[in-house]
């Protein structure tokens, strides 16, 4: 098979565009309480920097099978993994710092637990 090795080199800002944001759940059981805590909230899919294997129609090989191209992000895709590293790090010098997690928004729900 024809793998090929893609960099993310560009993800826009999660707080002004949603395109590179899935939903995500996370459930918390509180051993003393008989309420279940439910966070709801959007989280990134790819990150800047980060480096993929990717298959003959572009997903990832490994993982949760990921497809850049669905997604609004930026990628670069390279046959050998030494250039992909150069080109992870430049990427990642060039970056602003990440959003802080705690602006993102998180609405939390409290439900009755049986």
């Amino acid at each position: 098979m024809n793998y090929k090795i893609a960099v993310i080199t560009r993800v826009p800002d999660p707080e002004t565009d949603d395109g590179n944001l899935a939903a995500a759940l996370v459930y918390r059981l509180p051993s003393q309480l008989r309420l279940a805590c439910v966070l709801q909230g959007r989280t990134p899919v790819f990150h800047l920097g980060e480096i993929l294997i990717l298959d003959g129609n572009g997903r990832e090989v490994v993982g949760l099978g990921r497809k850049p191209s669905k997604w609004d992000v930026g990628y670069q895709t390279f046959a050998a993994l030494d250039e992909a590293i150069v080109r992870a790090q430049e990427v990642m010098q060039q970056a602003e710092p990440a959003p802080d997690p705690a602006r993102l928004e998180m609405p939390l729900a409290m439900e009755e637990f049986e």
